[in-house]
């Protein structure tokens, strides 16, 4: 069997094995409906495909959300494209729109893996190199922090986004080194490749533009090109970097057409959490000191479902092993050194984008800030796992512990999960009770108010907004439109409904005639029936 073909087949096998140990871990969360802004994103799909085509263009040539639903203007068409797939292909089925989801998370944990390989195989041997791929890819799929990028629809603003990122890191380390060997047959194309795949990332989210960087970073360590570069008359620093930047040139450039693209879209700088001052950003850089989300990060556990001590034990015991293979193996070999040095500078620049919200929480919510910086720790982890050509028992010892931390992770993860199963299971009681409560309204000619719309439950998305209660009781989610039977206080004494087509359109509550409410009770898991009075024209309870 000639070594392509035994490539491709052992690709294939290990993206099934990735495909059914995704399955195990979160195949039973594929039935959870939408929740917060993921009802905005039914929106222009809907309108699409219901004589609306350019509600479509509004996102392909606008901001991804109105800046109400998620607190930020955004460029980002295509994460809004899936979307638009989605419903094309699915509809309103849910499961269909997790699907998608879990693909993107298989392939960026098998493209981590590829990417770790890839680097490594320079500084180790290709078997060893091949086995640290294969565990970085396991490592970044069963992770404890992902559940709210996966579990969620809206979660693939980070996966699709770190996908095409490694893609194009990928395409492009492809296109060096095969430069480097002199086969340039395809290397043109594999150019051209990254290139597609690194403006698909920027469409997707901002995180993005740290690619230029990286490949610069990676051109000067000599992780990538040509191996002859370390054995010549040494450059000075000087022409190093110039010849660094002349290499990703066409990154930079693409980065920056990009830019000029997004400020036309977005009628200017826009976007973000707010303007930058420089002195607002040095007391937002000691978000970095904080303690508790940097254990996060090591131990991650909704604190709300928490575990035993000895998985915190056995995940630190993981990283110990790891770690201490590592510095012993990385001081012995310089090549290493520098893969290792390269994965360190890839998750601090794409985490330091973060600073002006990096914080994780107890219930792991702000785990997000830190998706795409996890293939490098993932990739770090696995490094610290390869097995040792002159020791076999150390090669032994190394795989068992890899196979642990995999298995002690997956179990954690499905601990994570459990909060977002609950808040499905409470998302589906609240729409079938929203359903039945306007219906019998409408049969009496009445009117509902809630007193409250439940925003999470430990950490998982829920509803939150009258914006998002407004598309949920409307066509496609909705047989008919039910939104005049229901009446939303946000606070109190302001209720709004929201119109599908204009999300910031409001219709005030004018009058409590024939009106019952509810409030929303998170023990119980659905609304309660409670008392209002009405004093001077005004609500209270």
């Amino acid at each position: 069997m000639n070594t392509a073909k035994q490539t491709v087949l052992r690709n294939a096998a290990y993206l099934l094995a990735l495909a059914l140990l995704v399955t195990v871990l979160y195949g039973r969360i594929c039935h959870a409906g939408f929740t917060l802004d993921e009802f905005s994103h039914l929106v222009y799909p809907y309108q699409t495909f219901n004589g609306h085509p350019e509600a479509l263009l509004s996102k392909l040539f606008g901001s991804w959300t109105s800046g109400e639903e998620d607190g930020i203007i955004a460029y980002r068409p295509t994460t809004c494209a899936t979307f638009v797939i989605d419903y094309a292909l699915w509809q309103t089925k849910v499961m269909g729109w997790h699907l998608s989801n879990l693909f993107f998370y298989v392939i960026v944990s098998f493209l981590t893996g590829a990417v770790t390989n890839e680097l490594l195989k320079r500084a180790v041997s290709a078997k060893a190199a091949l086995t640290a791929g294969a565990i970085a890819g396991a490592l970044m799929l069963v992770y404890p922090g992902h559940p709210d990028s996966v579990a969620t629809i809206v979660g693939r603003v980070d996966s699709l986004p770190t996908a095409f990122y490694l893609a194009s890191f990928y395409l492009y380390a492809l296109f060096r080194n095969e430069n480097a060997s002199g086969e340039k047959t395809s290397s043109k194309g594999l150019l051209i490749g990254s290139l597609i795949t690194f403006w698909l990332a920027l469409g997707s989210k901002e995180t993005a533009i740290t690619l230029p960087a990286v490949l610069v970073i990676a051109e000067l360590l000599s992780i990538v090109g040509p191996v002859s570069e370390e054995t010549a008359e040494p450059l000075s620093w000087k022409r190093r970097i110039i010849a660094a930047f002349k290499q990703v040139a066409p990154f930079i450039a693409t980065l920056a057409l990009f830019a000029v693209l997004r400020t036309l879209v977005l009628h200017g700088q826009v976007g973000g959490y707010g303007k930058i001052h420089f002195k607002t950003m040095l007391r937002q850089l000691l978000n970095f000191a904080d303690l508790s989300t940097m254990m996060k990060i090591l131990i991650p556990i909704n604190e709300h479902y928490p575990l035993s001590q000895p998985f915190s034990q056995a995940m630190l015991f993981s990283y110990g092993l790891a770690l201490l293979n590592l510095v012993t193996t990385a001081l012995r070999n310089k090549a290493l050194a520098k893969v290792l040095a390269f994965f360190a500078f890839w998750g601090i620049v794409n985490v330091l984008l973060t600073f002006q919200i990096w914080h994780i929480y107890p219930n792991l919510v702000g785990f997000r800030l830190f998706f795409l910086s996890s293939t490098a720790l993932c990739a770090i982890l696995s490094m610290g796992f390869m097995i040792d050509s002159k020791s076999k028992p150390m090669s032994l010892l190394n795989i068992i512990a890899a196979i642990f931390l995999v298995v002690v992770w997956s179990i954690v993860t499905l601990n994570n999960l459990r909060p977002f199963e609950e808040a499905a299971a409470m998302m589906k009681t609240l729409e079938q009770q929203v359903t039945t409560l306007s219906t019998e309204a409408g049969a009496k000619q009445e009117k509902i108010l809630l007193l409250n719309l439940p925003q999470d439950f430990c950490g998982a998305p829920m509803l939150g907004k009258a914006a998002f209660l407004a598309v949920m009781m409307q066509p496609p989610l909705a047989q008919t439109d039910l939104r005049s039977q229901i009446m939303v206080s946000e606070p109190f004494e302001s209720a709004t409904a929201v119109g599908l087509d204009k999300l910031k359109e409001k219709r005030p509550l004018t009058s409590l005639n024939a009106l019952k409410s509810y409030r929303w009770e998170a023990k119980e898991g659905r609304f309660v029936e409670a008392s209002v009075k009405q004093t001077a024209g005004q609500e209270q309870q």
